[in-house]
């Protein structure tokens, strides 16, 4: 089956942006999913519409529907821009340090303002001891949400908190405190706050930003716990290597002191594979602990691409455990996480 979610991304890219496939069918996947402005074509529409227009090949279909499009994800990005802004506003109003994440982070690094990357939810992290007074700023703000999906065992707090987003807006806030799953990364939090650097336009250090190094750390942690994220990861991915230049000596020496080395090769591999990210092959051979098991979870990686979350089949239920069981550096790590993804909901 053709995987069109990676093919979405090498579409989507501003840098090696060679000339992408554009088969019909690939370009009928692209027009049926316009039809939800929050899926991940949907959110991609201003970088695909650029890039449609950069192509030999326009299909007229599809570069209509993306000019319908595009200014309404970009009112979407605005008002979540609005919000995210309010919020760590409010936080630092608090005297909490925060790191804005993925979309909430990126969209001031790697994409122009005229091409944004829209995110499914705006994501926060915060401290562990700054959670309940975080709680109490953002509550005056937005309405809380009940997280039921989150695995979590008994006698364990929750690594998140949720809000809904005012005006009907797609999405959550989300406020982070821990890099779940916790049990295979108990310190990283602090360790990525320790390393963490003050946004240069920012009036405080309160707003931090995550090192080069540490972003694509955490994107791929994120692919550890949640095979599905594979969404935009390797388009941010990409993006970062390409962009920003990480410290190849630096990112290898945190990501083994980190104990990701096997899932930063699954996810820069699949970059270079899919995307032509210009990784070093002799630099990328030498990352993992180890090479079987970092090579059959680069498979289920992959894999996790095709995901429906509206689906969530026995295949990735298996293929998410195989990303606990191969991934991590350091296997015996992996029995509690592993319960603890099997375990049923805490509602």
């Amino acid at each position: 089956m053709t995987n069109h979610l990676i093919s979405l991304q090498r579409l989507a890219r501003l840098s090696n942006n060679d000339t992408a496939d554009l088969d019909d069918d690939f370009i009928q996947f692209l027009i049926d999913e316009l039809d939800q402005p929050t899926s991940p074509v949907g959110r991609l529409s201003p970088l695909l519409l650029q890039r449609l227009q950069q192509l030999d090949r326009q299909p007229a279909e599809l570069l209509r529907r993306l000019q319908f499009a595009n200014p309404l994800v970009k009112q979407l990005h605005q008002l979540q821009q609005q919000w995210l802004g309010k919020a760590v506003q409010a936080l630092m109003a608090g005297n909490i340090a925060v790191i804005p994440l993925q979309a909430a982070a990126f969209n001031d690094r790697l994409y122009p303002p005229d091409t944004p990357r829209i995110g499914a939810n705006l994501d926060l992290l915060i401290q562990e001891q700054d959670i309940v007074k975080a709680r109490q700023c953002i509550d005056q703000l937005l309405t809380p949400v009940k997280l039921t999906n989150s695995r979590e065992k008994g006698n364990a707090r929750p690594c998140k908190n949720g809000w809904k987003l005012p005006q009907k807006i797609p999405g959550r806030l989300y406020l982070h405190n821990t890099i779940a799953p916790a049990e295979l990364f108990p310190h990283l939090t602090q360790q990525l706050f320790e390393r963490s650097q003050p946004y240069s336009d920012s009036p405080g250090a309160l707003i931090r930003k995550l090192t080069v190094e540490d972003h694509l750390l955490y994107l791929a942690i994120q692919g550890t716990r949640d095979l599905s994220v594979i969404n935009h990861s390797l388009l941010d991915a990409h993006e970062i290597w390409s962009q920003l230049k990480p410290d190849h000596y630096k990112l290898l020496k945190t990501a083994r002191q980190t104990g990701a080395s096997n899932a930063l090769f699954i996810l820069l591999d699949t970059c270079s594979r899919r995307l032509n990210t210009p990784v070093p092959e002799r630099w990328l051979e030498r990352l993992p602990q180890s090479h079987l098991r970092a090579s059959i979870g680069t498979r289920a990686f992959e894999k996790g691409a095709l995901y429906n979350r509206d689906e969530l089949t026995t295949g990735h239920k298996i293929r998410q455990l195989l990303g606990y069981a191969l991934v991590p550096d350091k296997p015996g790590k992996i029995t509690a996480a592993a319960r603890n993804y099997l375990s049923p909901v805490q509602n």
